[in-house]
C-alpha cells in the first residue's frame, strides 16, 4: 500500500471512530489536545497523525492502534480478563458485542436507549409468555 492510500485509510478510520461519539472534528481535536486544522488534515488523509495524537486516542478512548494503522483486529482494545485459579471462564463475546459495550460506556444516550428497549422486551416476555 502506498503512502497516500495509507493516509486516506487512516483518515477514514479516524472519522469512523469519531462519528458514533457525536464529536465534531474540532471537538475531537480539543479533547486530545491537537490543533483543529491539524486533526482535520489527519481525517482528510493529507498528513499522518502525530505520535502523541495516536497515544492520546489510545489512552482516552481505548482505540486499537493495530486497527487504526494496520487494519487488524477490533476498533477497541478488549478488556483484560482477570481470572482466579479454578474459576470457569465466561463465554467468549463477539467483537460486535465488545464494540457495543464500549460504545455504551462512552455514549450514555445509547446505554439508556438499549436499556429502555431491553425493559420493553422483558416486559413483553413476562406478559403471557409471548416471545418475539
Amino acid at each position: 500500500m502506498d503512502k497516500k492510500s495509507l493516509l486516506r485509510e487512516i483518515g477514514n478510520k479516524l472519522r469512523k471512530f469519531r462519528e458514533p461519539l457525536r464529536y465534531r472534528s474540532s471537538e475531537m481535536a480539543d479533547c486530545i489536545g491537537a490543533e483543529r486544522t491539524g486533526y482535520s488534515k489527519y481525517e482528510q488523509g493529507k498528513t499522518p497523525p502525530k505520535l502523541i495524537v495516536l497515544y492520546k486516542l489510545a489512552e482516552k478512548f481505548d482505540v486499537s492502534l493495530d486497527w487504526l494503522i494496520r487494519g487488524k483486529g477490533p476498533m477497541y482494545y478488549k478488556q483484560k480478563e482477570t481470572k482466579e485459579p479454578g474459576a470457569r471462564s465466561a463465554p467468549a463475546q463477539t467483537d460486535e458485542i465488545n464494540e457495543l459495550l464500549d460504545h455504551m460506556e462512552k455514549i450514555p444516550l445509547l446505554r439508556h436507549e438499549i436499556l429502555a428497549f431491553f425493559l420493553k422486551f422483558k416486559d413483553k416476555q413476562g406478559n403471557g409468555g409471548k416471545r418475539l
